[in-house]
């Protein structure tokens, strides 16, 4: 198959599905491959799909081990959505605010839901579904996971909770989102709709809310969360530093690699205020971990702090077993100060 090349480096191309990515060595140019479209040939490169696996996007040459090994070691977590909107807030009538906190179990799917009544007045309950349970539950036939949650509705906001109004499955399609225009429209139509998403059938993303790093990656790996890859820009809402994970943080992170982008190509059309923030907010990553263990064994200030924390932590855990077994209030309370005046 024949590739159409595009080497206009001053194009901005966005909404590209990008398949592989490769350094030109002359130009410095990278040239990205969509899955089913032509070749591009741009100067800079803006992630915005953020932790991906290799066998999702290929880089040549490979990036830094730093950044694989994030890849490799922040997987996305695993929540399933679900919006049932009704005729009326019968919760809010009721005295309830609709936000409900609960164990999940084999008989209750979701660990929590919010009102979620639109800025119109059409009246909805969201709920998310979350981790093991969203594993155990998208195994199941859509039936039983839409009879488990709004049995377990009923049995916390009593039986007006049945009275939803349709059930459709995944995403909201077109002619779902008319259905609702004209359930909105009539309020006494009793069709009955549910819309639940998963989003770990998200092609580019997998999962939700966001990748977490398994127990040691923050303390060697976290620098790497922002930090270019040569002329590869990282962006998405993993790489917030307020409201991660949410769409706000997903502006912010975009707002900050526009400003790391434009520093690199134009510095002069920056402000002064600006320039600092770039250079504050690309956090360098040590070239090794002399910084957070020396070669004689020690710890530094920040691994030390670390290292106390873990104490101190292992010392709550203890007095905590020591009072359930019964061994006395005042023995664990002991056990826990000598642990934290050492």
């Amino acid at each position: 198959m024949t590739h159409q090349r595009n080497r206009n480096p001053g194009l901005i191309t966005t909404f590209l599905m990008v398949s592989k990515m490769r350094l030109l060595g002359n130009w410095s140019l990278q040239e990205t491959v969509h899955a089913e479209g032509p070749e591009h040939f741009r100067r800079f490169r803006l992630i915005t799909y953020y932790i991906l696996t290799p066998a999702q996007i290929q880089y040549r040459p490979a990036l830094p081990m730093e950044r694989q090994r994030l890849a490799q070691c922040m997987p996305v977590g695993h929540m399933t959505k679900f919006i049932i909107t009704y005729p009326t807030a019968f919760w809010k009538q009721k005295g309830f605010s609709g936000e409900i906190v609960a164990h999940p179990s084999k008989s209750c799917p979701f660990g929590v839901t919010f009102d979620a009544t639109s800025s119109s007045g059409s009246p909805a309950l969201v709920g998310f579904i979350a981790g093991v349970q969203a594993c155990y539950w998208n195994n199941r036939e859509m039936e039983d996971r839409r009879h488990a949650v709004v049995s377990s509705l009923v049995k916390y906001l009593g039986l007006e909770a049945a009275s939803y109004i349709h059930y459709e499955e995944k995403a909201l399609t077109l002619k779902s989102l008319k259905l609702l225009r004209l359930v909105n429209q009539k309020p006494s139509e009793k069709r009955r709709l549910k819309c639940q998403k998963d989003w770990a059938q998200e092609e580019y993303n997998g999962g939700c809310p966001v990748n977490i790093m398994v127990p040691g990656m923050l303390t060697f790996y976290h620098p790497g969360l922002r930090k270019p890859c040569g002329r590869i820009y990282w962006a998405g809402t993993e790489t917030a530093t307020q409201w991660c994970g949410y769409l706000s943080g997903a502006v912010q992170s975009g707002q900050r690699a526009a400003l790391e982008v434009l520093a690199d190509v134009s510095p002069d059309v920056l402000s002064h205020g600006e320039l600092q923030e770039v250079r504050g907010d690309i956090i360098k990553a040590p070239s090794d971990l002399s910084r957070v263990w020396d070669h004689t064994g020690g710890f530094t200030t920040s691994s030390r702090l670390l290292k106390s924390l873990t104490i101190m932590a292992v010392a709550v855990g203890g007095a905590m077993f020591l009072r359930k077994a019964g061994l006395g209030k005042k023995l664990s309370q002991s056990f826990f100060l000598v642990v934290i005046q050492k």
